[in-house]
C-alpha cells in the first residue's frame, strides 16, 4: 500500500513567512542618504521652532507695547481732553463719537467755533463750491444726495458757542423747519440768515419768520441779520426795540436789509417818529442825522450808468441808534432798517461823529 501525502503540510510549506513579507532589502548607500535627510529635516524643524519662539516673544512684547501706548489721549484727565477737543473742527469732533468715552466728553465740554456756514446749493455741480469748502473748514453743504442728519446739528448746538454763523437754505423739507427752530437754541455772536425757501407746501417764509421766531432769536445771538423780515409786524419790531433798550435780551444789533416801507413807517410811528417825504418829524428828545452814501458805478459801465446815491437817516435815542431810509425813485415801496445799541458812551460819540453826518432839526409838525 502506497504511503499517503500530507497535503496540509505541503500548503503550509508554500505560504511565505511574516518576516519574508515585511523585509525589504535596502542598499547601504541609500541608508546613509536617508540618515542625512533626516538630520537636515531635524535641523530645519529646530530652526523653525527657534524662530517661532522668537516671533512669539516679539509678538507678546508688541502687544504689551501697544497696550501701553494704545491711545495716549485716553490716559489724560477729562478736563485736558475737553480742552484739546476745543481746537478740533466740528467734523473731527463728530468722528470722535466712535469712541464711547470721547463721545461723552464731546457732549460734556463746551467749545468755541469761530465761523460756521451751512449753505444749501441749488446746483448739483460739485465743482462750484470746492474751493470755498477748502478755504472754510467749518462749511457744510446741503445737497439732495447729502443732507446731514438733524441730530448732527443738535449736537453742535448743545455745547458750542459760535462766533459767526451764516445759514442759507432753499429747501422745502421738514428738515429745514427743524433747522430754523434749532437756531433759537444756539449761542451765537453774529447770525446771518438767508431764507429764500418754502419750508413745506403749506408754509412759506412768511409763516416762519414771524414775531415769535424773532423773539426766540433775541437771546440766541448778539448781532442778527435777516435779509427779509417776512411775517414780522411793526408791533413785533417795537417789542424788540423795547427789549434792546431795556437790555433785557442778548441781542444788541439787528439788520433787516430791505423791508417794506409800510412796516418801516408803522414801526417808527410806534416809537414816536413820523417819516414822510424823506423828512422826519418827532416831539421826542432824540437826535437825528442824515448821511449821503455814494456808490460809484464800475468803470466798465461808467458811460451807461450813473453813481448810486443813497440817503440814510440816523436817529439816536440815548444809546440806541436806528438807521433807515427809503428808495423813493427806483423802489418807493421798499425801505431799509437796522437797530443798534451802543454799549459805551465812547462808541456812541464815535457813531455820532461819523464823517459826513449832517444834523437834522426835528419838529412835531
Amino acid at each position: 500500500m502506497a504511503p499517503m501525502l500530507n497535503l496540509s503540510k505541503i500548503r503550509n510549506s508554500r505560504r511565505p513567512t511574516k518576516s519574508a513579507v515585511n523585509f525589504v532589502p535596502v542598499p547601504l548607500f541609500m541608508t546613509e542618504q536617508l540618515k542625512k535627510d533626516l538630520e537636515l529635516k531635524t535641523k530645519e524643524n529646530n530652526r523653525l521652532k527657534t524662530k517661532n519662539d522668537v516671533l512669539r516673544k516679539e509678538l507678546e512684547w508688541s502687544k504689551m507695547e501697544i497696550k501701553r501706548v494704545e491711545c495716549p489721549l485716553l490716559s489724560l484727565p477729562n478736563e485736558l481732553i475737553g480742552h484739546i477737543w476745543s481746537f478740533l473742527s466740528i467734523k473731527d469732533r463728530m468722528r470722535a463719537r466712535l469712541c464711547k468715552r470721547l463721545d461723552n466728553l464731546e457732549m460734556e465740554y463746551e467749545y468755541y467755533v469761530p465761523r460756521l456756514i451751512i449753505h444749501e446749493r441749488m446746483t448739483e455741480d460739485p465743482v462750484l463750491y470746492n474751493k470755498y469748502i477748502t478755504d472754510h473748514k467749518q462749511y457744510f453743504v446741503l445737497l439732495k444726495e447729502k443732507v446731514y442728519p438733524i441730530n448732527f446739528f443738535k449736537r453742535i448746538v448743545q455745547n458750542a458757542r459760535i462766533g459767526y454763523f451764516a445759514l442759507n437754505i432753499y429747501g422745502r423739507e421738514a428738515f429745514h423747519w427743524e433747522l430754523c427752530n434749532l437756531i433759537k437754541e444756539c449761542d451765537i455772536d453774529e447770525l446771518k440768515c438767508h431764507f429764500k425757501c418754502y419750508i413745506s407746501d403749506a408754509k412759506n417764509i412768511s409763516d416762519v419768520i414771524v414775531d415769535s421766531y424773532l423773539y426766540g432769536l433775541m437771546n440766541a445771538c448778539s448781532k442778527l441779520e435777516l435779509d427779509d423780515p417776512a411775517g414780522i409786524t411793526a408791533e413785533g419790531l417795537h417789542k424788540v426795540y423795547t427789549c434792546i433798550m431795556e437790555r433785557s435780551c442778548k441781542l444788541h444789533s439787528i439788520n433787516f436789509g430791505y423791508t417794506s416801507i409800510v412796516l418801516l413807517k408803522d414801526f417808527l410811528s410806534l416809537v414816536g417818529i413820523r417819516f414822510e417825504g424823506g423828512k422826519l418829524f418827532s416831539a421826542r428828545d432824540i437826535e437825528a442825522y442824515q448821511f449821503t452814501e455814494i456808490i460809484e458805478c464800475d468803470e466798465e459801465f461808467a458811460d451807461e450808468e450813473d453813481d448810486v446815491i443813497i440817503i440814510h437817516k440816523h436817529v439816536f435815542d440815548r444809546n440806541f441808534e436806528m438807521k433807515f431810509g427809503q428808495d423813493e425813485e427806483d423802489r418807493p415801496t421798499q425801505g431799509w432798517l437796522s437797530l443798534k445799541w451802543h454799549k459805551t458812551e465812547e462808541d456812541l460819540e464815535k457813531a455820532k461823529s461819523t464823517e459826513g453826518f449832517v444834523r437834522l432839526d426835528l419838529t412835531d409838525q
